[in-house]
């Protein structure tokens, strides 16, 4: 797990302005635990060992549950 404060700083260093484009509010809640989306194939099934798996980092809007995802590699957390 990223501690929340290592996250906020990395994306302060990028200079991101978090905004939701769906409310526009500007207060948000970070996940740090790191994700990642499962390849599937045309049928549904689980692709395990196939394409590519990107790691995120979720913030959730704290207005209307917006979900935006961050690659940390792009951030320098992994």
């Amino acid at each position: 797990m990223i501690k929340v404060e290592d996250f906020k700083k990395a994306l302060e260093s990028k200079e991101v302005n978090l905004i939701c484009p769906v409310c526009k509010a500007n207060i948000f809640s970070a996940i740090t635990d790191i994700t990642s989306n499962v390849p599937i194939d045309w049928n549904g099934d689980i692709q395990i060992g196939k394409g590519q798996m990107t790691p995120k980092i979720q913030m959730v809007c704290n207005k209307c549950g917006y979900v935006m995802e961050f690659d940390p590699r792009y951030l320098e957390l992994l």
